[in-house]
């Protein structure tokens, strides 16, 4: 079920998994929905919770959740982002032993009503067991599903009927059949239930011989109940099974010998919890998962926060497994979604998300910015000093601009996020430049024109909206410690009027770190004024991003001197 880890932040990627199945329906229907969720700034995964094997990777994947034994995508391709970690991976921490409970059960089997759960062969091979005289207890926990009135060619129909056809009254007392309604189906039971049933019992077993990452093995090893499987099952399920905690046949005929084994040498097997719990456990699972997307997170220069949400249940959710989505406003079994308006809802809930978060970047923008100012004089002086003294190739190529700028005469400069007007006043007195500024700070404006008196053409203006100004207006354009402040939502917009403006040259210089503004900032429990925070990688990028459907060149670009500083980027319009 399409899952969203993380939500998008204007300084972080957000995350969503969706499984294999719904990766192909996307792929093939909806990848327009899925290139806009990525335009929110979503990291892309597919979880593999089947066996698949040839599977698909699309190429807006940014990363897949499945072990080698599960998928071979990490053999097939060579740029897949592997997360080796699978649902089962996130069992419940309520499966565990508790040696106060008295065995009662010989064998349990927990499974679904599935053709691939070989319920048949499994009544086939305890019929064995009785007939040589064995009086084993056995417990069946099989929920009845509404996909077996849609597709009845896919399941054990006649579970009921073939019980007690099969089993003798004397054998039936000693087989039990539990069969869950379908309207429920197993969230008819708990978890401390169905742990219940583990720890009552000497020996579990799954009759299936193809499985991606099935729980019940999870379930019986964290509980040190010992497995019994074919050998010949495929996926993750005999991963950590060993001749220590596990009997495995050969030969379906012999299934029966197999488990007759395990129950009579039930003493016999020994669990490696250490292993066990690493595997297999929801919190360690968890960790495990939170390491991979910190290396995701750095390959793409980001930082990530291990800040997640929807950590509950995982062993549910990835696989689509009895997953309520509220959003979806339905409750599903195997709950893919595959239908346009499913895809088109989860895009409705990840933007109600980043609007949500938009209008608060906006409600600081328009305090810390718009209201109070978000710089002081001090810093602008700091700020010429960085220019004047050499920053390695920036400063030096802005040098040069000037330089080529002066030689042709008279030019035009527009300073947008002007403040308190020290930059324009430099850029007029020392580069005689016929200059311009932009603020949405009133109050600056204001002080930027009482204490250089000379700057008359100062306005207040929104950086994403500077329309007071005609196209290829300024031969320069200079956006300082600007972007940090403003919102995400905004900073595309910015970009592009900055360069319709320009004639020839924009110069940006971006802080890269949380700052908290002198005195005003303390008003609002130390809230930052640098409301955009990225890394100078990230700045790059996105610049990167949109250097053709803007039309200019990169033409020098510097990371600051010490690591999250600072991004400085020349760029030339393209003539």
């Amino acid at each position: 079920m399409a899952h969203i880890f993380k939500n998008a932040t204007p300084s972080q990627n957000g995350i969503v998994v969706i499984s294999h199945i719904e990766a192909g329906v996307a792929s093939e229907h909806h990848r327009d929905i899925i290139d806009k969720i990525k335009s929110k700034g979503y990291f892309i995964g597919i979880h593999y919770g089947g066996f698949s094997n040839g599977a698909t990777y699309p190429e807006f994947a940014d990363f897949f959740m499945g072990k080698p034994s599960v998928t071979d995508i990490a053999q097939r391709y060579s740029d897949a982002f592997e997360i080796p970690v699978v649902s089962s991976n996130f069992t419940s921490s309520v499966f565990k032993k508790d040696p106060e409970v008295k065995k009662y059960w010989d064998i349990i089997n927990i499974s679904r009503s599935g053709n691939v759960k070989r319920l048949d062969v499994f009544f086939r091979e305890v019929k064995k067991i009785y007939e040589s005289g064995k009086k084993y207890k056995i417990l069946l926990v099989c929920a009845k599903r509404n996909e077996e009135k849609l597709w009845p060619q896919d399941h054990f129909m006649n579970i009921e009927d073939v019980y007690y056809d099969l089993f003798t009254d004397e054998e039936r007392q000693l087989f039990t059949l539990m069969r869950l309604d379908e309207s429920l189906e197993f969230k008819g039971l708990s978890k401390t239930q169905l742990s219940f049933f583990y720890q009552c019992s000497r020996v579990s077993t799954l009759f299936s011989m193809c499985e991606g990452s099935p729980g019940v093995v999870a379930e019986s090893l964290l509980s040190e109940v010992p497995v019994v499987v074919s050998s010949g099952q495929i996926g993750s399920g005999r991963d950590l099974l060993n001749e220590s905690n596990s009997v495995q046949w050969n030969d379906d005929n012999f299934a029966h010998a197999a488990l007759i084994d395990a129950v009579e040498n039930y003493d016999r097997f020994t669990f490696d919890m250490d292993a066990i719990n690493h595997n297999y456990r929801e919190d360690m699972g968890l960790e495990r998962v939170k390491e991979y997307f910190t290396k995701l997170y750095d390959n793409h220069g980001q930082k990530f926060d291990e800040q997640l949400i929807n950590t509950d249940d995982l062993v549910s959710r990835l696989p689509s497994h009895y997953t309520n989505l509220p959003w979806l406003d339905s409750r599903l079994y195997n709950g893919h979604i595959t239908k346009r308006e499913q895809f088109e809802k989860l895009y409705e809930e990840i933007k109600k998300v980043d609007i949500a978060t938009e209008e608060k970047e906006k409600e600081k923008y328009d305090y810390f910015v718009k209201e109070k100012g978000y710089g002081s004089d001090f810093q602008r002086t700091k700020q010429i000093e960085r220019i004047k003294n050499d920053l390695g190739d920036v400063s030096v190529g802005f040098k040069n601009i000037l330089s080529e700028l002066k030689e042709g005469g008279e030019f035009k400069v527009l300073d947008i996020g002007s403040g308190p007007g020290g930059v324009m006043n430099w850029l007029q007195k020392e580069c005689g430049a016929d200059v311009y500024g932009v603020d949405i700070s009133e109050e600056f404006v204001k002080r930027s024109k009482e204490h250089f008196p000379s700057l008359e053409s100062v306005y207040v203006a929104n950086a994403n909206n500077i329309d007071m100004f005609e196209n290829n207006t300024f031969d320069l354009v200079c956006h300082l410690d600007g972007m940090e402040h403003i919102p995400k939502v905004w900073e595309k917009s910015c970009l592009k009027e900055a360069v319709r403006v320009s004639s020839k040259y924009i110069f940006y210089e971006i802080a890269c770190e949380e700052a908290y503004a002198d005195g005003w900032s303390r008003e609002m429990d130390f809230t930052p004024a640098h409301i955009n925070i990225k890394e100078p990688s990230q700045w790059l990028r996105f610049f990167k991003q949109h250097s053709d459907e803007f039309g200019y060149d990169i033409i020098f670009s510097h990371e600051g001197n010490e690591p999250g500083l600072n991004q400085s980027v020349i760029l030339r319009k393209k003539q």
